[in-house]
């Protein structure tokens, strides 16, 4: 009797010793929850297709690109720059650096997409294809990843997403309730956001590691967002990720901490957000200031210390980021402004209406420490009719390549103001006291939103 337990409890010992070490091999998934791995801020992408390209333009092989070309948007193309080259954690009064990036993806009216490069005011090109189906209304909106890996093509409610350079359709995102009214991709290439017709901001992530058992602790591949009261007419990622800004036709502007895993563990938080450390919960501030108009675009500066929203009364807001404070009110066009574009360094705003206007303005900042005020004040330096102009990209502070109708060109911004400078004398003292908070976010499964415990 003794020997037949021996015997079952030694086949028990075997059977628990092999378990474990399966378990310890699948990454023991079925006891501890999948974590998916740190993407971190020097993680190239998927796909690296754009670095033969960018060999082949090198030895000579790319064709023009036609100047002719209707283009619909103009979009960089690049691996994530490293985090020594964004540069988010300089002092004040220090300049941050940009990285540089000279190759693009256009994609036409007719859906040809194309890369291309900027050598010496020319723009040597490949063709991918044509996308299929090809858009079919004007409205449709496109974003690429900066990494080159994704194409997405927004139309009326469906979010469509092609690889590259394939342009195969990987997959279509049917789920958004009404139309989608703005897009942008993570600066990871990794996911998108977008605002829609129904006051809400949408989070649809699609190369994200996660593990069925995630869904039970509340990570889903689509998130909403919820603080505006109507359409959410623009969004804009800052470079860091984390951090996003949304807008609506209200006027109202909010920055959020996305309910996310961070790959800089919450470092640059504080510049915004004042907390420094990292949470898994969504928090949503307001951002000061703000005019009340239907804000039609927002933008970040590539080194993510300046913010500006422009509305379709003409006018554009412009904010430093760290704390939130506001810096200037630019009144650039007599109706919507359509395009809204900031150089690296966060001192020039380029704007482009619908009067087909292009207005470009310098933001100037003047401390006086020992009166305790700031004197901003800003200065016209270009203003020039320019239909069809439907992209524009700062490359470096003072070239700007635009994108439209009428192909691709290069414009030089002048360095003398053509307007006098306008002075205006702000306190330091009227610092806003940015403490409030609010908002929530829940996945598409759930009947009502999660309101998040926010600190």
């Amino acid at each position: 009797m003794r020997e037949k337990v021996w015997w079952v409890w030694a086949l028990l010992f075997q059977v628990g010793a092999i378990a474990v070490v399966f378990m310890a091999g699948l990454g023991c998934s079925s006891v501890f929850p999948f974590v998916p791995e740190q993407r971190g801020p020097t993680a190239q992408s998927v796909s690296s297709w754009y670095l033969s390209i960018e060999h082949r333009i090198e030895e000579g092989e790319g064709l023009p690109l036609l100047s002719g070309v209707g283009l619909r948007v103009v979009r960089r193309i690049c691996p994530r720059p490293a985090l020594s080259a964004l540069h988010l954690d300089f002092q004040e009064g220090e300049k941050p650096r940009s990285p540089l990036c000279d190759l693009f993806l256009a994609v036409s009216d007719d859906g040809e997409v194309f890369v291309f490069a900027v050598r010496a005011g020319e723009f040597p090109s490949f063709s991918l294809g044509h996308l299929d189906p090809v858009p079919s209304s004007s409205s449709a909106s496109f974003e690429v990843g900066e990494g080159g890996g994704t194409l997405l093509f927004a139309e009326k409610n469906l979010l469509r997403r092609f690889r590259l350079p394939s342009l195969e359709l990987a997959e279509i995102l049917d789920r958004v309730p009404s139309d989608i009214q703005a897009l942008t991709v993570s600066p990871e290439g990794e996911s998108a956001l977008f605002g829609a017709g129904d006051g809400r901001v949408y989070r649809w992530s699609w190369s994200e590691g996660m593990h069925p058992s995630e869904r039970a602790l509340g990570r889903f591949d689509l998130e909403r967002y919820f603080s505006h009261r109507n359409v959410v007419s623009a969004v804009a990622y800052h470079p860091t990720g984390r951090v996003f800004f949304s807008g609506d036709w209200n006027g109202a502007l909010f920055a959020w901490k996305s309910f996310d895993q961070d790959p800089y563990g919450g470092a640059f938080d504080r510049n915004i957000f004042g907390t420094g450390f990292f949470t898994e919960t969504t928090t949503t501030r307001p951002v000061p200031g703000s005019l009340a108009a239907r804000i039609e675009q927002i933008a970040v500066n590539e080194v993510g210390d300046a913010l500006a929203a422009a509305y379709d009364s003409g006018h554009v807001d412009v904010w430093k980021v760290r704390g939130l404070l506001k810096r200037q009110r630019l009144l650039h066009h007599r109706g919507t402004v359509t395009l809204l574009s900031i150089s690296p360094d966060g001192d020039t705003v380029l704007t482009v209406g619908r009067d087909e206007r292009i207005v470009v303005s310098r933001i100037t900042t003047e401390p006086f420490p020992e009166l305790g005020t700031v004197r901003y004040g800003n200065e016209r330096l270009l203003e020039e009719r320019m239909p069809g102009v439907r992209s524009a990209i700062f490359l470096g502070n003072r070239t700007v390549l635009l994108g439209g109708s009428s192909g691709v060109r290069l414009l030089q911004v002048p360095q003398e103001a053509i307007t006098p400078r306008k002075i205006e004398e702000v306190s330091v003292s009227e610092r806003q006291d940015l403490t409030e908070m609010g908002g929530g976010v829940a996945s598409e499964d759930e009947g009502s939103p999660r309101e998040e415990g926010f600190e």
